[in-house]
């Protein structure tokens, strides 16, 4: 089998990251550099053999869609498993999005109802959410350019090829494990908050080192907010985990001495199944699925809880100060404490693992698909309502491109999509900066087209460099850059 490339871990390109550039992890500077090989690669392919234009086009933006849009980390057979899933679910909304754009209303139809679907499907996190915006580009590119139904199979022919391309690339050309990283920092961490509550004597040197990968953690996870797809579901968990390990680094410490508080036996035994129930959260996250110990934390969680409640009883009724009943709570709170983050910390440990939670506390309940569906579907709900707002969108843009005969009308869709945020109050700034940074694009793209139109192996030279920069600037320096790069590369790759 092929050996992965690992040219990215090499200090020289580490170094040739620009400083305007905010990249940890290399994560942006990884997804364009594998971009910027292969698509001009499958395009000179696809010019020495004569490709139709058709094929080409699907083919270039299907590995294009899912190298840069989707980009998909994790471990090797998750990340090849979405890739080849991502790329089957192209396939029949190409074949949709073919029939559909028979009719102008049909088409206007059955936009919304594919842009509300995808938009809603991101409920789900993961991978679902990664794969929206490279889906939805495969749908776009069908609708917005009429053909009949014959025409469906040069386009399916070329976007799976290039999900093929896709599949290689993203499985041995400097694949994206900025997550396996991630979850590394976050295990030490807890395995260092472990340590604490187990001999809280050496919190000093603990927590010093810890503190430095709970620094790298943070860093790292600026990535995952900054890509194309946004904040995943495990991404959201991972940035609760920092926050809840940076708080519990500073509270282990303050479990020290059970002796001075009530229930001093059942405060052992809730000592040593928070270390136990951190312990297990580390291994988890080091990829031991079966890693779980919740359920003896619960039961002395408990346990403690009704000692707790005996003791305060028995020194009432002896007539102790209360005073000091409540200098016996006060100290056995810091534990109590620990033992509610070690819950919290279990849970967020299990989704970043991609394992259903477990365990009797309500906070680690089971939410099924059915569960999660009901919840979204709510009038109130932002993923119902930013659903709706998408496929409406979606439905405008593709209307307004159709009727009025815009050439390449799938940059009307595109440029819609890329100005829609979560957040209606977004829209509109989001709006003028892809109206502005794709006029920019524009406007040194066509003049350098024309001037340059007697010697197109000129392009063959820049392509590779406009990919590049459309694949790593919107994450690693700015929206608008990405999309004047973007706008740029579509340019000339459609000349």
């Amino acid at each position: 089998m092929a050996a992965r490339i690992r040219i990215l871990r090499t200090p020289s390109l580490r170094v040739g990251v620009p400083s305007i550039a905010h990249d940890p992890g290399s994560a942006s500077l990884r997804r364009g550099a594998r971009a910027a090989v292969v698509v001009p690669l499958l395009l000179g392919a696809a010019t020495l053999l004569g490709v139709p234009q058709p094929v080409a086009t699907f083919m270039v933006f299907g590995v294009m869609a899912l190298l840069v849009f989707a980009d998909f980390g994790g471990q090797t057979r998750s990340r090849v498993s979405a890739y080849i899933w991502a790329g089957l679910a192209g396939v029949p909304l190409i074949v949709i999005g073919t029939v559909a754009s028979a009719s102008v209303w049909i088409a206007v139809a059955v936009s919304a109802f594919v842009g509300f679907i995808l938009s809603g499907a991101g409920v789900f996190g993961g991978y679902f959410l990664n794969a929206q915006a490279a889906l939805m580009l495969a749908f776009i590119l069908s609708v917005t350019n009429y053909a009949s139904i014959d025409g469906a199979v040069p386009r399916l022919g070329g976007w799976m090829v290039g999900a093929g391309a896709a599949v290689l690339a993203g499985w041995l050309i400097w694949p994206r494990s900025s997550h396996v990283v991630l979850r590394g920092l976050a295990a030490s961490v807890i395995r260092a908050v472990a340590g604490t509550v187990a001999a809280p004597g050496h919190a000093t040197q603990l927590e010093h080192v810890a503190r430095e990968q709970l620094a790298s953690l943070r860093g790292g996870f600026v990535v995952a907010q900054r890509r194309p797809s946004g904040a995943t579901r495990r991404d959201r968990a991972l940035a609760e985990l920092a926050t809840e390990l940076d708080r519990a680094l500073t509270f282990a410490a303050s479990t020290a001495d059970t002796h001075t508080s009530a229930a001093t036996d059942e405060a052992t035994a809730l000592r040593q199944a928070v270390v136990g129930a951190l312990q297990a959260s580390a291994a988890l996250l080091e990829g031991n699925g079966d890693a779980r110990d919740i359920e003896p934390l619960v039961t002395a969680r408990d346990a403690h809880r009704a000692a707790l409640d005996r003791w305060v009883a028995e020194q009432l009724s002896g007539g102790a100060p209360p005073e000091t009943v409540l200098d016996g709570l006060v100290a056995a709170h810091p534990l109590r404490l620990m033992s509610m983050m070690a819950l919290a910390i279990a849970q967020n440990a299990e989704v970043i693992a991609g394992v259903p939670t477990t365990g009797s506390a309500p906070e680690l309940s089971r939410r099924g698909v059915a569960d999660t569906l009901r919840e979204e579907l709510a009038p109130s709900s932002i993923w119902l309502r930013n659903s709706l707002r998408t496929g409406l969108a979606v439905a405008v843009a593709v209307f307004v491109a159709r009727s009025l005969a815009v050439p390449f009308a799938f940059w009307v869709v595109l440029g819609t999509l890329s100005a829609l945020r979560s957040k209606v109050s977004a829209t509109g700034r989001s709006a003028l900066l892809t109206l502005g940074g794709t006029a920019l694009g524009v406007l040194i793209a066509v003049p350098f087209v024309g001037v340059t139109a007697g010697v197109p192996w000129l392009w063959w030279v820049v392509l590779p460099l406009l990919v590049f920069l459309a694949a790593y600037t919107p994450t690693a320096v700015s929206f608008v850059v990405g999309q004047v790069a973007f706008s740029m590369l579509v340019v000339v790759l459609f000349n």
